[in-house]
């Protein structure tokens, strides 16, 4: 019998291969980036004011310059791809490249970068709403609030259908805009008529020294830092690389190439639009691309059905922030940021979405809804997290290349490792393009937010870190082990649980052993001593007088006096747990218990062991012998 190579398909039997497994993800992850010219073009020419009139055509020539610089540091997560295996994110190399300080930056960072790019997103959508309608422009901030709400809720409906949906609107959106910006306005000679001319008069301004050079240096950079936002946000097109073909990386890296060329085209072409042909001015400083469609008088039927795409647009933009901050939970466990139980929980219960949406509706408050503080903090954030990741990219590939001899592995190697450089060169430049852009307010609330997320999960992640495998016990000549284990078990009474306790310990065949009954008063110690005697249980019977009315206190003070006594001597407390039919009389008649574990928690020598007894159980075995 021939043997069959399970791996090989049959003619005709198996799907061919896409570039990309899944359109709609990607079709959902592009909207991030659909909507962002409209609000570029009033965000770029407000930082361009000392410019006056030059405000336009310089806005173009920056959009332009930055195009090669998104492109190099979209083109620079190749090799970060590249080189994760296991974990979900770019993290996979900066624990044994960069340390434990640098991972815990880039991660607090990415949790910065997540907040902010939710509040701008929902900051974009009251824009919108503004932009079509300016009579509503005194409750921008209510409308960014609610759609921050409202996009939350929307995570408890159904996931089958929304990246299909979402491809359409995007598509929409994308078509409706190119119409409008390049179809109706016209495909304006503006690059053409105006040449260098005003950059040529911007450059000799600033050789010159006068007093208008420092002005117009920090309005540059604020441009520049402006224009490269969207691309911060580049991150979410790889955040699932099951969605690419098997070759992922270089399919994702083909993907965001190809989604940044194409926004920044979009980009150029709106700045390109929006100033006055014949004048070349530009036509108002606010909702830029709106009025410059009111004044062609394009209807106010179509300035509503284009906000209501560019709304829907922004609304997916955030849907996929949520979906992706649910992976960053997860994410973060493989650096202890904090315990994989605790993500679980996080994803169980949405409340990593409640935190996201709380730290998103503050950031909106403290900003009113203007995108000149918001984007400062995406920017910081998200350039500290990729030039992180770039460099330990770097490191990485220059550390394989000593150890790989195959000439085609090293040329691979040297390929990657030149990418990442790029990379890192690209995101230091827009660093200090940020330092010099003199956003204050934005930049004060980036340094605020990341240094206290950083001091406190840095914290965290110390304390797991040493006591997961740095906290080792020092070793001695003759170790300290314990030479018994004494049982105690905890009697409230001497019923049915307690004595089933009592039965399952004498199993173990324990070396020393005793019943803990602490007297109630009255005739409460009586009454236990003749039900003691009665049972024949053969196990020493301890009472204990208490002063106090917590019952659990009393019980630490009689284990301490025999530890001290014993101090070599590991105590078992066995405690029966009632688990009974009501969720009230639980809570009722296991309070005194709960008290007492929660103590001996703190105790050190001390285990417990907890063993439950169940009413409905014993009612049916009950039920069952006396039916037999």
């Amino acid at each position: 019998m021939a043997l069959k190579n399970s791996n090989q398909r049959q003619k005709g039997s198996g799907k061919t291969t896409r570039p990309l497994q899944s359109y709609a993800r990607f079709g959902a992850v592009t909207a991030l980036f659909v909507t962002a010219p409209i609000w570029l073009a009033d965000e770029v020419i407000l930082s361009l004011r000392p410019l006056g009139q030059l405000d336009t055509s310089i806005a173009v020539w920056i959009a332009v310059f930055a195009l090669p610089l998104a492109l190099l540091l979209v083109a620079s997560g190749e090799p970060v791809l590249r080189s994760r295996h296991k974990h979900v994110g770019d993290f996979a190399l900066l624990d044994s490249e960069l340390g434990s300080r640098m991972s815990t930056l880039a991660a607090v960072s990415t949790i910065v970068e997540y907040i902010s790019t939710y509040a701008l997103l929902a900051a974009t959508g009251g824009f919108f709403i503004i932009s079509a309608f300016p009579r509503l422009y005194d409750y921008q901030l209510v409308f960014s609030i609610f759609m921050a709400i409202a996009v939350v809720f929307s995570t408890t409906l159904g996931k089958r259908r929304y990246p299909k949906i979402a491809t359409g609107i995007v598509v929409g959106t994308l078509t409706l805009l190119i119409i409008l910006i390049i179809g109706f306005i016209g495909a304006s000679p503006y690059l053409l008529t105006t040449g260098s001319q005003d950059l040529v008069d911007v450059s000799q301004e600033i050789t010159s020294r006068t007093s208008t050079a420092p002005r117009i240096l920090v309005s540059l950079f604020s441009a520049l830092v402006t224009v490269m936002t969207p691309v911060i946000m580049i991150r979410h097109f790889a955040t699932d690389l099951s969605i690419y073909s098997p070759q992922r990386a270089r399919s994702a890296t083909t993907a965001m190439v190809a989604t940044t060329f194409a926004f920044g085209v979009v980009t150029i072409g709106v700045f390109s639009n929006v100033a006055d042909i014949d004048s070349g001015a530009f036509l108002l400083r606010e909702y830029a691309v709106f009025n410059a469609l009111r004044i062609i008088n394009i209807p106010t039927v179509i300035l509503g059905i284009f906000a209501a795409f560019l709304l829907a647009a922004t609304l997916v933009s955030m849907r996929v922030i949520l979906d992706d901050a649910r992976i960053v939970a997860a994410e973060l466990t493989h650096f202890s940021i904090f315990p994989l139980h605790v993500a679980r929980f996080f994803n169980l219960t949405g409340a990593n979405i409640t935190l996201l949406l709380i730290g998103t509706i503050g950031l909106l408050s403290y900003s009113n809804g203007k995108f000149t503080t918001i984007i400062p903090i995406v920017v910081l954030s998200g350039i500290i997290s990729l030039t992180l990741t770039r460099l330990a990219t770097l490191l990485y590939w220059r550390k394989q290349l000593r150890y790989e001899g195959h000439s085609h592995e090293r040329k691979t190697m040297k390929k990657a490792k030149l990418v990442a450089l790029g990379g890192v060169v690209v995101s230091f430049i827009m660093l200090l393009a940020f330092l010099a852009a003199d956003m204050k307010t934005g930049t004060w609330a980036a340094v605020a937010l990341i240094g206290s997320f950083y001091m406190f999960f840095f914290l965290v992640r110390s304390h797991y870190l040493y006591y997961g495998g740095d906290a080792i016990e020092e070793p001695v000549a003759e170790p300290l082990m314990p030479g018994r284990v004494h049982h105690m078990v905890i009697a409230p009474n001497l019923g049915p649980a307690v004595q089933r306790a009592i039965h399952w310990v004498k199993a173990t065949r324990p070396h020393s052993m005793e019943i803990i009954h602490v007297d109630r008063g009255g005739d409460d110690a009586q009454v236990q001593i003749e039900r003691w005697r009665k049972l024949a249980l053969n196990v020493e019977l301890t009472l204990i007088e208490t002063s106090s009315i917590r019952v659990h206190q009393a019980v630490l003070e009689h284990i301490r006096r025999i530890r001290q006594d014993n101090p070599n001597r590991l105590i078992n407390v066995v405690i029966p747990h009632y688990v009974l039919n009501s969720i009230w009389k639980n809570r009722f008649y296991n309070a005194e218990i709960r008290y007492l574990r929660r103590a001996l928690e703190k105790e050190s020598g001390v285990m417990v062991t907890v063993i439950p007894w169940s009413e409905e159980v014993n009612t049916k075995l009950k039920l069952e012998r006396e039916n037999a």
